[in-house]
Order: structure tokens, then C-alpha cells, then sequence
């Protein structure tokens, strides 16, 4: 559908900005997989046609980019290779709805990945026609490490409670304040806690099951500490707790600086 549309526009059919945005609208939603039915330049390029200079597109009207915010925290759903597409959401629940169909449909492991993208790369947003609070991004403006994994072991804890952004108070989000003052209360938790150790699946386990209370932002600084602590000292070492925990310390100072 997206190469008929390409040469309705090219014979003059679709030469009503208002009519191309509709049947722009139309093939992207109606398209159960875009990233097969074109390439992300060929996608990119009609975009680009039916917006006009500082705009995105909203369903099928033009809207000032300025009136976004700075930011949105999006998520996608992707195999291996894929994970530069354009489109996301700002939904957790639903990259977990596609990544775990997905894994199964194509029979290929799907990962989730999140990234802030900076409102200058919105070129779209689509909600009405299938609930997926989708917006379109181009990617080939946002540095790859931009974008990370969120791991499997983060996905029931972000599907079970909504990211801390979407409950009214995004002002908080990444304050170094709030994030210092529940890595504290984590650090003794961990540090008290009497075990034989931790393997990575176990600790990040653990972390998240104390981690009510906090914000995601806080949560990701001690995942993303553990993280980089069994890649260090080697991923299927047992680990002690009063490691974890100077480790969340340590991500704790770092964040204080």
C-alpha cells in the first residue's frame, strides 16, 4: 500500500495536503507490519511530504512540534536488528503486548527497548484507530545510545505497575534528589539481607521486589549498577549481597556528584 500511495502522489491523484495526510494516515494504521511493507527511508519520505516545516502529524492533522514536550519516553517492541524502526509507544503494557506476540508469530525472541526521544524527531502520532498511544520517530536523528534493553527481568515489574511517569507527576522524573533518597533505603535492604549470594537473574529479581515506592528512574540507576557489576565480574558469578549493595552505593555517590 505504501508503493500505490507513493505513485498517487507522484501522478498528481493525491496533490490535496489534506487528502494525502488522510491516506497517509490510513496505510500507515492499517498496516499490520511497516517495517515489512517498506523500507524506514520510503516510510520517512512520505511522511515528510505530508508534513509542512516545525510540525508532526496528529492522526490526520498538522500540530506545532513546540506544543510536545522536550521529551517522551517511548518503547519498541523489535528482533534483533530492528530495534532502529519508527515506530513506538508510549505505553509499556503494549511493547509487552508486541513483544511477547511477536516472539511468538515470527518465532524469533523479540526484546523491548526505551528511549527518551527529543521532540524535534515526532514526525507523528496515531491513537485512535487501534489504541496503541503510537508515535511515529525518526530514528536516523537520535544517537543509538539513546535507546536501551529493558531487561526481561524488568518486564512483570513495569507491566504491574505503570512507569511512574503516566501517574501525574512526570516533574519528578530523573530529579537527582528523589533518586539519592531511595537508593539509600535499597542499599540497606540489600546489605542487610541474609544470603548465600546472587546470581545476575536472582539480584535483579531481588531489587525489584523492593523496589515499591520508588520511581522508575531510581529503579533503572540500581538495575543498571547491578548490571554493569555482573558484566565486570563476570555474568554467571555468584554475587554477595554487601556487593550489590556497594555497588547501588557507589551508583548512589555518582549521582550526588
Amino acid at each position: 500500500m505504501s508503493a500505490l500511495l507513493v505513485e498517487a502522489a507522484g501522478a498528481g491523484i493525491l496533490s490535496d495536503p489534506r487528502e494525502f495526510r488522510i491516506a497517509l494516515e490510513d496505510t500507515w494504521t492499517s498496516t499490520e507490519w511497516p517495517g515489512r511493507a517498506a523500507t524506514r527511508e520510503l516510510w520517512l519520505a512520505l511522511f515528510e511530504m505530508a508534513l509542512e516545516l516545525g510540525t508532526y502529524l496528529e492522526e490526520t492533522e498538522l500540530r506545532p512540534v513546540q506544543a510536545l514536550p522536550e521529551t517522551l519516553s517511548v518503547y519498541r517492541a523489535a528482533a534483533a536488528g530492528h530495534e532502529d524502526g519508527i515506530s513506538w509507544t508510549q505505553s509499556f503494557e503494549k511493547a509487552h503486548w508486541f513483544a511477547t506476540r511477536l516472539s511468538v508469530v515470527a518465532r524469533r525472541p523479540h526484546r523491548i527497548f526505551k528511549m527518551d526521544a527529543p521532540r524535534n524527531a515526532i514526525i507523528a502520532a496515531f491513537d485512535q484507530s487501534r489504541g496503541e498511544q503510537e508515535y511515529v520517530i525518526n530514528t536516523t536523528l537520535i544517537e543509538d545510545t539513546a535507546r536501551r534493553e529493558v531487561r526481561p527481568e524488568e518486564w512483570e515489574y513495569l507491566v504491574e505497575r505503570p512507569a511512574f511517569e503516566t501517574l501525574g507527576e512526570p516533574e519528578l522524573i530523573g530529579m537527582r534528589e528523589p533518586v539519592i533518597e531511595q537508593l539509600g533505603p535499597l542499599e540497606a535492604t540489600v546489605r542487610e539481607t541474609p544470603t548465600e549470594g546472587y546470581s545476575r537473574a536472582e539480584a535483579v529479581g531481588f531489587v525489584l521486589r523492593s523496589a515499591h515506592g520508588m520511581t522508575t528512574d531510581a529503579v533503572v540507576v540500581a538495575l543498571d549498577a547491578i548490571e554493569e557489576l555482573y558484566q565486570a565480574e563476570a555474568p554467571g558469578r555468584r554475587l554477595s549481597g554487601m556487593t550489590l549493595a556497594n555497588a547501588i552505593a557507589t551508583a548512589q555517590d555518582d549521582k550526588s556528584e
